[in-house]
């Protein structure tokens, strides 16, 4: 996948420069106008690609980050109920959809293949790169070294995150709040001192 968007980069990069000497050539502009504008348009091809690659990495960063709570309840019901820690996992991937769920569907596929619990949640928590993710595995790991009973490090991992999930929100609910005073004092209060002092 990555090699793929590479070669799509350089391809839409290419393209651009030549369309924009090819629009140098047809509006007769100087020589040096010519050489600048297909450097104009590779880098803003570049940019572009640039901030829509950062953009669907932020969304489904999020995407992720609002389907943690959720799909580790299950989990953690599933282990509970009876099941395997893969068991669980593969349950989960059949009744979940997502990015997140993807992850996990690569990592069922990674311990299927013979790759070792610890390894293959490590790349878990690494591919996610989110801070919840990487405490849950890392938990999960510890739990597998120690010996201690995955149900309840689970049920515990969990709630955690769920708690975690619930103060973000309300950290955002508090950011609101500050974020709404500057349009208030640029278009609300104008008006008011207008029409206290107009009279």
């Amino acid at each position: 996948m990555p090699d793929e968007y590479n070669v799509m980069r350089i391809i839409i990069i290419t393209v651009c420069a030549i369309l924009f000497f090819i629009v140098g050539i047809l509006i007769n502009v100087s020589i040096p106008i010519k050489i600048s504008l297909p450097l104009i348009g590779s880098y803003m091809a570049f940019s572009v690609m640039r901030f829509n690659l950062a953009r669907r990495i932020t969304k489904r960063r999020e995407h992720m980050e609002r389907q943690i709570p959720d799909v580790l309840d299950m989990i953690s019901v599933n282990v509970e109920a009876g099941l395997g820690f893969e068991q669980a996992i593969l349950h989960v991937i059949n009744n979940f959809e997502g990015p997140l769920i993807d992850e996990f569907t690569i990592t069922y596929r990674e311990m299927s293949m013979g790759r070792s619990r610890r390894e293959a949640l490590q790349q878990l928590g690494n591919r996610c790169n989110i801070e919840d993710m990487k405490t849950f595995t890392g938990a999960v790991i510890q739990a597998g070294k120690l010996g201690i009973s995955l149900k309840n490090v689970l049920r515990t991992q969990a709630a955690a995150i769920r708690q975690s999930r619930r103060e973000k929100i309300r950290e955002k609910a508090m950011k609101i709040s500050i974020k709404m005073l500057l349009p208030m004092v640029m278009f609300i209060f104008p008006v008011i001192f207008i029409m206290l002092m107009g009279p």
